[in-house]
C-alpha cells in the first residue's frame, strides 16, 4: 500500500475514533519561534479541530501514534473504568474517615464538541455529587487513557499508575498538609477537591454529557 493511501486510512480512523464523521486537513502558519513553518491536522463537520504535527516532516509518524492512543482508549475502555472505580473506592474510604463527602463514579468521558476548551478531544471522567454530575480532567489520567501510565517511581505502565494510587498511604493524599474541611468536598484521584473549583465542568444531572 502506497505511503498516501495509508495516511488516508489513519485519518479516516482517527476521524472515527474521535466521535466525528467527516474530515479535511488544515495546514496553519505558525509564529513566533516557528515562524517559517505550519501546523498540520484535521479538521471535522462541526469546526472542531485535532492538531496533528508541526511540518510534514513527521506527520505519518504523530498520525500514526495517534490513532493508537486513541484505539487503546476505545479496546481497553473497561478495564480503565474498572480500574478508576478502585481508585475512587479507596479514595471515598478516605473521604468519609475525614468527614468529605464520597463521589460516584459515572462514565469515562472525552470531550469532543466545545471548540473553545482548551481540553479538546481529551479524557476524563463524570462523577456525582450532591445532585450534581462533574468532569474530573487531568494530565496524567489522560495520558493513561490513551495506554501511557505515567508514574512517579518511573515505571510507566497503566497498571503501575492505578496501582500508585491504590496503595498510596493516607498521608501522601495530595493537599493534606493544608486540609481544611470547609474548604474541601471530595477526594479525586489522590487529590482533595476543592469545595468550589474541584472540577473543570459542572452540569445538571440531566444534561447528557455521554
Amino acid at each position: 500500500m502506497k505511503k498516501l493511501e495509508q495516511i488516508k486510512q489513519l485519518e479516516q480512523k482517527l476521524t472515527e475514533l474521535l466521535g466525528k464523521k467527516i474530515y479535511t486537513k488544515y495546514k496553519k502558519a505558525c509564529t513566533g519561534k516557528y515562524r517559517g513553518y505550519y501546523d498540520y491536522g484535521l479538521e471535522f463537520e462541526d469546526g472542531t479541530q485535532y492538531y496533528i504535527s508541526t511540518g510534514k516532516q513527521y506527520y505519518f509518524e504523530r498520525l500514526t501514534e495517534s490513532v493508537q492512543m486513541y484505539q487503546y482508549f476505545h479496546d481497553n475502555r473497561k478495564y480503565l473504568e474498572n480500574r478508576t472505580k478502585e481508585v475512587i473506592e479507596r479514595d471515598n474510604r478516605q473521604a468519609v474517615e475525614l468527614g468529605l463527602s464520597p463521589i460516584e463514579f459515572i462514565s469515562l468521558y472525552m470531550i469532543t464538541e466545545n471548540k473553545k476548551s482548551d481540553n479538546l478531544f481529551w479524557i476524563g471522567f463524570k462523577y456525582k455529587q450532591h445532585g450534581l454530575i462533574f468532569l474530573h480532567i487531568e494530565t496524567r489520567f489522560f495520558y493513561a487513557c490513551r495506554g501511557i501510565g505515567l508514574t512517579n517511581s518511573g515505571n510507566n505502565s497503566v497498571e503501575n499508575y492505578f496501582d500508585e494510587y491504590l496503595n498510596r498511604s493516607d498521608d501522601e493524599l495530595g493537599g493534606l498538609k493544608d486540609f481544611n474541611k470547609n474548604k474541601y468536598s471530595a477526594i479525586v484521584m489522590g487529590y482533595l477537591q476543592p469545595v468550589v473549583a474541584g472540577s473543570i465542568l459542572g452540569v445538571a444531572p440531566e444534561q447528557d454529557m455521554s
